[in-house]
Formats: structure tokens, C-alpha cells, sequence
């Protein structure tokens, strides 16, 4: 089996699947392709994304509030958002990609679809709704994408003020959510 066959059954194992059937599946797929997948009970709500926790917006009360009640239009930390921040350089690349904490970008052409942290020469990343996985760089289904980047890993402070700038912009009404929030100036 090639890495490529091996991502796209990754791909097969958790796309459209419950979640709850994942963890069989690619344990079952290390005996036909050996790999360094590992799952991971961190602790954390499920509910969060990819994005979310590769950003540091877990802890994020201000984010969780907005992430969590605001509809119409519901914005939460997307593949839209990650964009966002790279094209108003909120993330800073970095070659330095042997160092632990920093944010790994997987891309589909030049739009990100996945997330996640370094630590110890690998990665730690949610998959979809379902579990945190410790991975190889590329021991990732194959729609995630083909191209990777690096950045260093912004302040929690940092990004939660990207974010709620964001969906400021996006039209939501933050200041219901987040009382104390001001729009910065133009």
C-alpha cells in the first residue's frame, strides 16, 4: 500500500462515519500499513475543530461564546477564518519546523482544511466531530490536502481578538456575547 492508498482509506475510515467506529478501523489499518497514528483522550469537549485547538482558542471563554450561540451567520473558528488570519498575517511562517507548539496548516490548493500543533516531531490534531489523534505529518486522510505550513504558535490573547474581529466583520453582533468587546479602530 502507498502513503497516497493509505491516506485515502484514512479518508474512507472517517468521512460520513461515526466517529465511535474510527478507533478500530485505524488500528485495523496499521497491520496492512504500518504507521504511528495514536489516539488521544485530552479532556477536552468535543465540539471544538481542528482549528480551534491548533490555535489555542480551546480555553477561550469570548470565543466558546461566540462559536457557540451565534446564528445567522453562525461563525466559528473555519476554514474561512484560518484564511482570514493568513491573508491579514495574523500567523507568521516559520522554517523552524522541528519545533514543538507551533501550527501545522494542511491545505487543498489554497484553501486550509485541517489543523493541528508539533509536539515531539509530530503532530496533535482533532479529526473532524470525532477524536484527537498524535500523527505523522502526512498520516492524515487524503482530503485534507497535498501542502503544509509551519507557523508559530500566536498568543491565545492574540487570536481570540482576530477571531472576534472576524466575526465582527462577518456581521455578528459580538458586543452580545462578549459585553466588554470593542471593534478596533479602522
Amino acid at each position: 500500500m502507498t502513503n497516497d492508498e493509505f491516506r485515502k482509506r484514512l479518508d474512507a475510515i472517517t468521512t460520513d462515519r461515526s466517529a465511535d467506529l474510527w478507533l478500530s478501523d485505524i488500528e485495523d489499518l496499521g497491520r496492512s500499513y504500518p504507521h504511528a497514528i495514536r489516539h488521544l483522550d485530552l479532556g477536552l469537549n468535543r465540539g471544538f475543530n481542528c482549528f480551534a485547538f491548533a490555535l489555542g482558542l480551546v480555553p477561550s471563554v469570548a470565543y466558546f461564546s461566540v462559536a457557540s450561540r451565534s446564528y445567522s451567520p453562525n461563525v466559528h473558528a473555519s476554514s474561512a477564518f484560518v484564511r482570514w488570519l493568513l491573508d491579514h498575517e495574523h500567523l507568521q511562517s516559520t522554517d523552524d519546523t522541528g519545533r514543538n507548539d507551533q501550527v501545522v496548516v494542511y491545505f487543498a490548493g489554497t484553501e486550509p482544511t485541517h489543523a493541528g500543533q508539533t509536539d515531539h516531531g509530530q503532530v496533535v490534531s482533532k479529526w473532524g466531530t470525532g477524536h484527537w489523534f498524535r500523527h505523522g505529518l502526512f498520516e492524515v486522510p487524503s482530503n485534507y490536502g497535498l501542502r503544509v505550513e509551519h507557523f508559530a504558535r500566536p498568543e491565545t490573547s492574540a487570536i481570540e481578538a482576530a477571531f472576534l474581529e472576524f466575526a465582527n466583520l462577518q456581521g455578528v453582533p459580538v458586543t452580545r456575547f462578549v459585553p466588554d468587546w470593542r471593534a478596533p479602530p479602522n
